[in-house]
Formats: C-alpha cells, structure tokens, sequence
C-alpha cells in the first residue's frame, strides 16, 4: 500500500517519518537507545550503467532482504528512494557499541556479490550512523546527522 516501497516491500520515507517520530517517543519513555543508519549502495550507478535498471533493481531488491534479515522489531528497515536505505534500531543495550555491532554486521552482510542473470554484481555499502539524543531529539535532526555523516563516509573513502 501507500505505506511501502513497490520494489522492495520496505518502508517508504513518508512512513519512516512517522515511524521514525514514534520510535523517538517509545525511547523517550523506555529509556531503551535509538540509532539511525543510513546506508548508500556504491555500485548501484555501474550496474545500472553495464547491467540495466533490472540489475539495479535487483541490487535494490536484495539489499531489501539482506537489511530486513538483519533487523529484528520494533527495529525496522525503510528505503528512502534511490540508492538509499534507513535502518532504525531501537535497542536496550549501550549506544554507541550496539549501533557500531549492527553497523558493522550490515556492512559485511552488503559486502557480498548479488547473483544477476548468471553473473555477480559488485555490491558494497556506505553508512553513516546519528545517535539520540546525542545527534538529534527530532526525526529531522537524526535524519540529517545520519546523512551527514554517511557523506563525510564516502568523502573519505569510507
């Protein structure tokens, strides 16, 4: 429905808002951690270049399973549009250690080639992680922080 991306199923970036608004107001109460991940593909453009969109897609497509593998509830995944994908973890453990872990596996887990019409495509991923409250107490402010910093990640060759 409205509330999902067509492609991959995920959540879509007007349903992450508010999800994302809420998860802040469960923390707040529960005094559990909050981190937002924003991750970017880089190979995305080269196969879309060499392959055709049906090979991004399925880049898009697989980065969709691999990331929904990853997060278990009230954690969730969300696509933004593009290239790029948000991953909210809500955990009960010490920030920034239980982001970094989660950080750290997906980056490992999208290191791996994606199987494409008989050959492997080239995948790998960006990240860049906002804490709160620490980065932000507004769904914006950990949103732009996480954005930022997924920047400065490709800025210097990751």
């Amino acid at each position: 429905g409205a509330e999902h991306d067509g492609l991959t199923g995920l959540l879509n970036r007007n349903s992450l808002q508010m999800r994302l608004a809420a998860a802040i107001d469960r923390v707040e109460a529960s005094g559990e951690s909050l981190a937002v991940i924003c991750i970017d593909l880089d190979h995305f453009k080269e196969a879309n270049d060499q392959h055709g969109h049906l090979a991004g897609d399925a880049l898009l497509v697989e980065t969709a399973r691999r990331l929904q593998s990853a997060v278990q509830a009230p954690s969730f995944a969300a696509r933004l549009g593009g290239d790029e994908f948000i991953v909210v973890q809500i955990a009960g453990g010490d920030q920034p250690a239980v982001a970094a872990e989660l950080a750290g596996r997906l980056i490992e887990m999208l290191a791996a080639p994606v199987p494409f019409d008989g050959q492997e495509l080239a995948m790998g991923s960006s990240l860049g992680v906002s804490l709160y409250p620490d980065d932000g107490r507004t769904a914006e402010a950990l949103m732009a922080n996480a954005d930022m910093a997924l920047y400065r990640a490709k800025e210097s060759g990751r």
